[in-house]
């Protein structure tokens, strides 16, 4: 099945060592960008964090926010700091009197400031164990969240590969009868100039008319492509770059044969192909 890699999801998760919100949201990228929006508390599990996303994601601009409420007991029982921050009001201070239209820290900017307060309830092992399971479940549902929107994007895809085919037998079934007019308004072009038809000048000129119009390569190729999107849409790997490729190889070959074509009917055909093509194109972009 395919994967969209646009995806999102909210896990809520409350434990003794306090009750955290984690939200993934992730967009249409060329290359895989992870961004994680962490609180102070979970800075030191940032590596484990995104090797945890690497294994689950390929492409696509992923950001991880994490909301952490710590329990009333855990903000009552912390600290100040006192080395801290006497040096953080000093540093404060002098900024103050290098230019006096920056006014010193307030109270409230003095307490939020990472290494302030310190804690010594916090059991990081505990919560290491903790943030995992809970990012684990948020990519679980996040990843339910993309394949749904895959499905979706494989239906669209498949559902187009059917209208392309139809439309591919249409333009083949029209060219015999674009021979056998153009055959009989050259014999009847000939005895109104000549009195008489030359059934070998007519026959030469079939031939070199059959040669300029001559589509059967095209639709060859197009069938082969149009065969290879439905095999790749319906397997369950990573198929963004893949059909995409197969869309330019798709585009190449409708030009052709609208290049070719002598008819407005076929012409009209040709710019459907393209349609399609470029529909499919669309929504391949969302394709992890």
């Amino acid at each position: 099945m395919l994967s969209s890699m646009t995806g999102f999801a909210s896990v809520f998760k409350e434990y003794p060592t306090g009750r955290f919100n984690i939200i993934l949201r992730s967009t249409n990228y060329r290359y895989l960008d992870i961004q994680l929006r962490l609180p102070d508390h979970f800075r030191i599990f940032e590596p484990i964090l995104r090797d945890i996303i690497l294994a689950k994601m390929v492409r696509g601009k992923m950001e991880c926010r994490i909301l952490l409420d710590l329990p009333v007991e855990e903000i009552n029982d912390s600290e100040i700091n006192e080395a801290y921050l006497h040096e953080l009001l000093k540093l404060s201070n002098k900024i103050h009197r290098f230019d006096k239209k920056l006014q010193p820290l307030s109270m409230g900017e003095v307490l939020r400031w990472p290494g302030v307060l310190r804690s010594y309830s916090i059991d990081f092992d505990v919560l290491k164990i903790q943030l995992i399971d809970g990012i684990n479940e948020a990519l679980e549902e996040f990843n339910q969240s993309r394949q749904i929107e895959g499905q979706k994007i494989q239906h669209f895809l498949l559902s187009h590969v059917k209208k392309m085919l139809s439309t591919i037998q249409t333009i083949e079934n029209q060219i015999p009868p674009i021979l056998e007019n153009y055959t009989h308004k050259l014999n009847k072009r000939l005895k109104e100039a000549l009195g008489q038809v030359d059934n070998e000048r007519v026959k030469q000129e079939f031939v070199l008319f059959a040669q300029k119009i001559d589509i059967e390569e095209e639709i060859e190729r197009l069938r082969m492509h149009l065969t290879e999107v439905a095999r790749i849409a319906s397997q369950n790997s990573v198929a963004g770059k893949p059909l995409d490729f197969l869309m330019q190889e798709l585009n190449r070959e409708a030009n052709t044969l609208s290049s070719k074509s002598v008819s407005s009917a076929v012409t009209h055909q040709c710019v459907d192909l393209k349609v399609l093509i470029e529909q499919m194109r669309e929504q391949i972009q969302n394709i992890e």
